[in-house]
């Protein structure tokens, strides 16, 4: 497993985008920043910022990251410009070949440029596969604009569930999954 890989698309000025794997106490800090940053933009309008805050302690945390790291989690950044525009935390169940791709964002200045979907389709093509079979996520009911996204990337959606989080809160989502053995891009 390399630590960066280089993705094959340009952006602006010469912009090469990569995932950079997250390894150390002081990257997951970053990451955690990042998280804040992209979620308070993002997701207060489709689930309102007292559940954003929870979710961000809950799930985004420093000590749930790194707890989820040594129960074999792995965590990317998107790097373009040179800057982390967003990230990836995956979970690889060997045993039944499938991915859970559990953390997917990306900055609002980052999206709708390609950029989500050719990290996705490098750690897919880099760390994925062959060994997996399928790639499965969860995407609120009502992100319409990542919800179009995974469709567009041959993402299927298999099923809806509602989680109570805890705190008066749920996860009210649909799971969407992708096959890995016939397909192996998303491009």
């Amino acid at each position: 497993m390399r630590d960066r890989y280089r993705l094959s698309v340009v952006f602006g000025l010469n912009q090469i985008c990569e995932l950079q794997l997250i390894k150390t106490c002081d990257e997951i800090g970053r990451l955690v920043i990042l998280a804040a940053d992209i979620w308070n933009e993002y997701f207060p309008s489709l689930i309102g910022q007292p559940q954003v805050d929870y979710m961000l302690q809950k799930f985004q945390s420093e000590s749930v990251i790194s707890n989820h790291m040594q129960d074999g989690w792995q965590y990317y950044f998107i790097i373009a410009g040179n800057k982390p525009v967003g990230y990836i935390g995956i979970y690889q169940d060997k045993q039944s070949q499938v991915v859970e791709l559990s953390k997917f964002y990306v900055q609002a200045m980052s999206r709708c440029q390609g950029i989500g979907k050719m990290a996705l389709t490098q750690l897919i093509e880099n760390e994925i596969l062959p060994k997996m079979k399928r790639i499965s996520l969860r995407v609120n009911k009502d992100n319409r604009i990542a919800i179009s996204a995974y469709q567009r990337m041959g993402f299927n959606k298999i099923a809806e569930d509602v989680v109570d989080i805890g705190n008066g809160f749920v996860m009210d989502d649909f799971i969407f999954e992708k096959s890995l053995v016939d397909n192996v891009c998303l491009r």
